[in-house]
């Protein structure tokens, strides 16, 4: 069903991956703890859910960071030899 063996997306350093990665799971955690209400508060139904879609992005970006193939060491190709 899926190509997995071609490149569909662009290279990405590893370490923006994992920073973006760490933030969308700390905001989804946050944003998911916060809707469903602190003590004392009222739950915020639409929060929730934006914690929830942070979470699934987070865990998105972690699997691209996962599955991605090491950048070429040969920036140039040798051309007539």
């Amino acid at each position: 069903m899926f190509n997995l063996e071609q490149n569909v997306m662009k290279y990405v350093r590893p370490q923006k991956l994992k920073i973006i990665t760490l933030v969308l799971f700390a905001t989804g955690a946050f944003g998911s703890i916060v809707g469903l209400g602190i003590p004392g508060n009222e739950p915020i139904i639409m929060m929730s859910f934006m914690g929830v879609i942070n979470i699934v992005l987070g865990g998105f970006f972690g699997m691209v960071l996962l599955t991605q193939k090491p950048k070429s060491e040969q920036r140039r190709k040798k051309y007539g030899k």
